[in-house]
């Protein structure tokens, strides 16, 4: 019989700072459709319809929308900076960067002797 693979253990931190960067990249997408929701409202801007919804109560919609996203971004930042904590950074503070790189890019040519042209004077 198999035996099954172990499970993947993701650290708590580092899945929920991932599930965090994943919210701040749906963010403008939510965005936009909070700002486009008003052309749903049936007759929206339009002063002859009964039902029709005042130009008034949408301006206060967008930008109660545009406070709601603000707070969010806030939010969600300091969520990010906060899980990130004592992380290393790498040498140009790029996340996940090694400090150290796994193999010498260029170990062979440090070694070799610098070459001269032929018949060029030094």
């Amino acid at each position: 019989m198999t035996e099954r693979p172990p499970p993947v253990f993701l650290e708590r931190r580092t899945y929920r700072r991932r599930r965090a960067i994943d919210a701040i990249r749906v963010l403008p997408i939510f965005g936009t459709g909070l700002f486009l929701l008003p052309l749903l409202w049936p007759g929206a801007g339009h002063r002859g319809d009964a039902d029709a919804m005042p130009m008034s109560d949408i301006l206060i919609y967008i930008f109660a929308a545009w406070a709601v996203l603000i707070l969010a971004i806030v939010a969600l930042g300091r969520l990010e900076r906060g899980l990130a904590g004592d992380e290393d950074d790498g040498p140009e503070g790029w996340p996940g960067t090694p400090s150290t790189p796994s193999r010498p890019v260029a170990a062979g040519l440090q070694s070799r002797p610098p070459t001269t042209g032929e018949g060029g004077a030094d």
